[in-house]
This record gives structure tokens, sequence and C-alpha cells, in this order.
């Protein structure tokens, strides 16, 4: 086995201990939307300590696997304010050099604690992971599907995938080869672009007024309305390639952002 593979099996040997007497759950609602109530109940609180002994594993096999010191007693310092309040805090500063320190923190949820898990990344602390990001019943999609978000978002740090660029209001974040996320590239109305505020185009569409349609009674759309209507379907389809498109020449040369990334906590070659 490799040393990541190494280091997700003794997570889950640890897990046996620090989740016991806890038990998993399968998809509430695989076949079907959920109800409207759902989406304001919360049946069961306590069953998310699970994230939180899942989240005590990880710190327990990075330790033992001297990968990390585990630090509880040091202030975070956090770029901005997790939403919830922590009964616990960790800090595990990596022993490999470059690579960026992990914060896992046990959310307390009204008088209960360890009811959720929030993880940062860096110094100051950058939110990584809140989970569960709402603990309702109808966005509860099962036990198995948070915890290997958990684990996941975990590996992303400890393996030095984790990249996150920043300028302004746009921000892109490195989780996996597979897993990126964007914020702040879809800001751009249909009337920002220059097809639709071509003059000539607009003078064409303001022949054309509505009126009714003597077979159906029905009220006939303005060309105009229509078209912008077509171009938003248009644009919905293609803005995506464009954005995508961004975002690569970013990745490439990131000049001008604000980057975070570090190296592996294992030795780079014995990753593969």
């Amino acid at each position: 086995m490799t040393p990541i593979e190494e280091l997700v099996t003794a997570v889950d040997a640890a897990f046996v201990a620090t989740g016991r007497e806890m038990a998993g759950w399968p998809h509430p609602h695989p076949d079907r939307m959920p109800l409207a109530e759902e989406y304001s109940r919360v049946s069961n609180r306590h069953k998310w300590q699970i994230l939180a002994a899942r989240a005590e594993a990880w710190l327990v096999a990075l330790a033992n696997a001297g990968l990390s010191e585990i630090d509880s007693g040091t202030e975070i310092g956090w770029e901005e304010p997790p939403r919830l309040d922590s009964n616990r805090t960790y800090l595990a500063r990596p022993r490999a050099a470059d690579a960026l320190p992990l914060i896992v923190c046990m959310e307390r949820l009204g008088d209960m604690d360890d009811a959720g898990v929030t993880l940062g990344v860096g110094d100051p602390a950058v939110l990584l992971l809140s989970t569960p990001d709402c603990g309702c019943d109808a966005c509860d999609s099962g036990s198995q599907d948070a915890l290997d978000e958990l684990d996941e978002y975990v590996l992303s740090v400890v393996t030095g995938s984790y990249r996150r660029l920043r300028r302004g209001e746009r921000e892109i974040t490195i989780i996996s080869e597979g897993h990126r996320v964007s914020r702040g590239f879809d800001k751009r109305r249909i009337g920002q672009w220059g097809f639709m505020t071509d003059p000539r185009i607009l003078s064409r569409l303001d022949r054309f007024q509505g009126e009714v349609a003597p077979s159906s009674g029905y009220y006939v759309m303005r060309s105009r309305k229509i078209l912008t209507r077509l171009l938003r379907i248009k644009v919905g389809v293609a803005f995506p390639k464009r954005r995508r498109d961004h975002i690569e020449r970013v990745l490439a040369n990131p000049e001008g952002w604000n980057e975070i990334y570090g190296a592996a906590w294992f030795n780079e070659e014995e990753q593969v």
C-alpha cells in the first residue's frame, strides 16, 4: 500500500474507537425529492456527532503516523470567523516543510457539543469545510456521503492538492484533480453583452409590439422579450465553457491573485 492508503486504513481503525456506539444511516430519500416539511425539520441532531468522531480519528492517525503534531491549546486566527462556536479546536502542524497546517473544530450547536465539524487550512486559517452544511432532513443524503466529503477535504490538505486563488470577489478552490469550486465568475448580466446593447438591433426589435392573437386570445410577447429569453438560454449554456477557459488561464498564470497552497505531508515519491 502507498502511504496514503496506509493512512486511510489507520483512520478507519481509529474510527472504530472514536466512533464507538455511533451508527451510520442510509440516504433517507434516495428515490424521491425531499418533502416540504423536511426542509425545516431536524429529526436527530445527535447523529451528526459521527462527523466529529471521524475528524478525531484523522487527528489520531496523523499523529501516530508521525506526519503532524496535534495542538489543542493554540488560538486560531481566522481570515473570516466560522459560523458556529467550537467546543474543541485542534491544530495539526505538519512536519513536512512548506506544508499547510490543518485546523479541526468540533462545533457546538445550542447546548450540544460535537454537532458538526469545521475544517480550516493555513495561517491565518481559511475556511475549508463546514459539515453538515445544513443538517435538516431534506439535505441529509446519508452518513457515508458526509464522511466521504470530510475525508476528501482532509486529504486535499495532507496530499498537497489543496489550492486557493482569490482576487476581489472571485475565488477558485481546488480540492482534488476532479473537484474544483469557483465563485464570483457569473456576475455579468445579459444586458452587458455587446450584441444586446447594439443600437441597431434594439431599434429593429422596438418595431415589434405585442398584440392579441385572435385565434387563441393569448398575448403574443414582443419579439425583444422573446429574443432576450432565448439569449439567456444560449448564454447559460455557453458561459460555463467561457468560465472554465477563464479559470484555466488563471491557474496557468496566477499573477495578481492571492494564492494559498502547500506541499504534501508525505514524501512526494512515496505517494505514487
